[in-house]
């Protein structure tokens, strides 16, 4: 062998995760996000009837009518749902720990929703 490396071509790289980025956990996750994305849309519009405002900056343009809050709510929604099936193809479950952090995220926002809400009953 005389310290010679014997390559073959061509040289391949190692194949990219691929096994398909949706499982049922994906499925579950969106499901829980979708039922938050309503949530917070119902009770923003409940604040906003009974004198509240918006507080995030990027929805007042939209909150004060319901159709627009709904149309950008559903646009973000698939954003995110096509981000973490194909972060999850690129590298496992990157995606998945994503949306646990965006469901959180909503999670507070629908709280902070209903602390308000009750303070108007």
């Amino acid at each position: 062998m005389n310290g010679v490396i014997k390559m073959e071509w061509p040289i391949r790289s190692p194949p990219l995760y691929n096994p398909g980025g949706f499982s049922i956990t994906v499925a579950g996750g969106l499901i829980v996000l979708a039922v938050l994305f309503s949530l917070d849309v119902a009770t923003t519009q409940f604040i906003l009837s009974n004198g509240g405002y918006e507080l995030n900056i990027f929805m007042k343009a939209v909150a004060g009518t319901e159709i627009f809050h709904i149309a950008v709510k559903s646009a973000v929604f698939a954003i995110i749902a096509f981000a973490v099936v194909y972060s999850n193809s690129r590298l496992k479950n990157s995606g998945t720990i994503a949306l646990a952090a965006i469901i959180l995220w909503y999670a507070f926002v629908f709280a902070h929703n209903m602390v308000s809400v009750l303070a108007v009953l």
